[in-house]
């Protein structure tokens, strides 16, 4: 067991000063000072006052700002057959500084008081340093608008209170159930549980203090149908992508029937005949895990204020969106009947919080209106990059609250908020969605990949079938597909029936050396005119 915070104030100040090493049961090894705090409650004097030290050094080296993250991450991972769970924590602790209107950064994975002391001292030599980095100086604007609090996301299990003996036996359970199953491949079956748990606590030169407690749960559930001289097919789950609920994500009862629809879907599958790929322009029904991706990169991540200006030039990449103030109000990016909204304050959303890495309060943002892009993603910075476009128009800039850290050792970086696709017009149900297809394909849990402008893309892998008649009659092998962003958004034609819109966890990635952070999109089934299939496996 973890130790408890009384026996370490039994020990003395030395657990922070000295920066105590106790030992762990995570993962079996040894972290600085790590287990000397059980979690990082808002109320513990020794996290305020190793961050007061942190801020304080920053202030006193010429900053007109700091603020200090420190984290506590805990995670494990459990795969059906494994006699031991994956386990590993880790601390962090991060220091921001801002001198003359350029921001430093600092950080460690070590909590001493002569260590914070230290960070917040390099932090603002750092941000001296970057006097030439960029040409606008930052303005603090609404940073430390409000003065914080605590915030836990809520889960109806947290994986980290139940016993490691319930995953494994509900994790055995179920590859039991899957093998019960017809024509199911025994030793294809894939039954995996990944759970993460972050205490972030946040502090503040304006004194504004915030505790959260954060999870990201996912899993995987994956197997083959086969029968001989008949064919194959393979499963893969697509509600198990990363959330922030807890263990209630795997022991939900509805997954097994969830299974077995699944199940019965392979089964038709398999008996399809496979046809080569023919090159060509196709009306497309691609599914929601499929449009996920394509959500997420090419209007989640070209939304992204950072990336509009170019500061991802070098490393996570920049957006066909190349002149904000000309383009916010005018640039169409889908059909007119579609809205994009940005927020990051929907219960079961991986990217939720009560407060972003840079404590401000996320919005609700819609970034495409009708169609046209309304709004960019932005932090408290783009007020700063944007304020002649605002003070010269009746919008006014409201940051998304995006600003996110992987751990405190990582700097905050601006990522896109959830994405939820409003429409007025819902052609129907999936079924309904093919059966309005003369001729075309059907692409089902393929992958996205784009340029670093976000401008082109290319999808690939999954499930593709022809459909006739509104009918699957063949599957279609080596096939993908090439697209122009706004083309894309403009051909489409159709979007499925809101009852049928699915949450899925998505993985952001940017900066040098780059760093990860997850988001949700709850994305639709839609269908697309004119889409350039192409043969995946030909060479030019």
């Amino acid at each position: 067991m973890l130790i408890k915070r009384r026996k370490v104030l039994k020990a003395g100040s030395a657990a922070i000063g000295g920066a105590l090493i106790l030992g762990t049961p995570w993962g079996g090894r040894r972290l600085q000072a790590a287990d000397s705090y059980e979690s990082l409650e808002i109320n513990d004097e020794r996290i305020k006052k190793l961050s007061k030290i942190a801020v304080d050094s920053a202030m006193s080296k010429g900053a007109s700002y700091a603020d200090v993250r420190l984290t506590y991450t805990k995670q494990y991972s459990i795969r059906a057959g494994d006699r031991y769970p994956g386990r590993n924590e880790a601390i962090g602790i991060g220091v921001r500084s801002l001198c003359d209107g350029y921001w430093g950064f600092a950080s460690s994975p070590v909590w001493s008081e002569s260590e914070a002391a230290r960070l917040g001292a390099a932090a603002s030599a750092n941000a001296k340093a970057n006097f030439f980095s960029r040409s606008e100086p930052f303005e603090l604007g609404l940073l430390g608008s409000d003065q914080g609090g605590s915030w836990i996301m809520p889960v109806k299990y947290d994986p980290f209170v139940i016993s490691i003996d319930e995953v494994t036996d509900h994790i055995t359970g179920l590859v039991t159930f899957i093998s019960s199953l017809e024509k199911v491949n025994s030793s294809s079956i894939k039954v995996e549980a990944f759970f993460q748990s972050q205490d972030k606590y946040f502090y503040s030169s304006k004194n504004q203090a915030i505790f959260q407690r954060l999870y990201n749960s996912s899993g995987v559930v994956a197997f083959d149908v086969s029968e001989i001289n008949v064919g194959s097919a393979f499963v893969s789950l697509d509600n198990l992508s990363p959330a922030g609920v807890g263990f209630e994500l795997i022991k939900d009862p509805s997954l097994r029937d969830y299974i077995r629809e699944n199940h019965a879907e392979a089964l038709r599958e398999m008996t399809l005949p496979v046809l080569p790929v023919d090159v060509g322009r196709y009306e497309v029904l691609m599914n929601r895990r499929m449009v996920a991706p394509l959500i997420s990169e090419s209007i989640g991540a070209a939304t992204e204020l950072d990336r509009v200006f170019g500061f991802e030039a070098n490393a996570g990449g920049t957006s066909y969106i190349t002149s904000p103030e000309e383009m916010i109000g005018s640039l169409q990016l889908t059909g007119a009947n579609v809205s994009i909204i940005a927020d990051r304050t929907s219960e079961g959303s991986v990217g939720r919080v009560a407060w972003d890495d840079e404590g401000m309060k996320p919005n609700r943002v819609t970034i495409v209106k009708n169609g046209r892009l309304s709004s960019l993603q932005g932090s408290n910075d783009g007020f700063s990059l944007l304020k002649d476009f605002y003070n010269g128009s009746d919008q006014k800039f409201t940051p998304t609250g995006g600003m996110t850290s992987e751990t405190g050792i990582e700097s905050p970086l601006l990522y896109s908020s959830d994405l939820i696709v409003e429409t007025d017009d819902s052609a129907g149900k999936i079924d309904d969605l093919r059966s309005s297809i003369k001729t075309g394909l059907e692409m089902k849990n393929g992958g996205i990949m784009m340029d670093f402008q976000k401008s082109t893309g290319y999808g690939i892998g999954g499930s593709v079938f022809k459909i006739e008649n509104g009918k699957r009659v063949a599957r279609v092998i080596n096939s993908g597909v090439l697209f122009r962003t706004q083309n894309l958004w403009k051909n489409v034609t159709a979007f499925g029936h809101q009852s049928e819109v699915m949450r899925f966890g998505c993985e952001l990635s940017k900066g040098e050396p780059s760093q990860t952070s997850y988001h949700s999109v709850y994305s639709p089934n839609m269908i697309i005119k004119d889409m350039d299939i192409i043969d995946s496996t030909r060479k030019a």
